[in-house]
């Protein structure tokens, strides 16, 4: 049940985040909408397979998903 709950939510923001972007120049709408789906697919693998919750991975798992959001 949480996982669904955490899901749907999840879901809703991607949408939300979506429709806020409605306003950006097509091509920067365009790199949006490629890149949102992509990201989560990354961090919702990566938390999968347990990199982020590894704690004696050297750097920390975190480190995998915090780096590349700065770019």
């Amino acid at each position: 049940m949480t996982a669904i709950l955490f899901l749907s939510y999840t879901a809703g923001i991607a949408m939300v985040i979506s429709a806020l972007a409605a306003h950006y120049p097509r091509e920067r709408l365009r790199a949006l909408m490629i890149g949102l789906p992509l990201w989560l697919l990354y961090v919702g693998l990566l938390s999968y397979y347990g990199v982020v919750s590894n704690t004696t991975l050297r750097p920390p798992g975190i480190v995998y998903v915090a780096f590349p959001a700065q770019f």
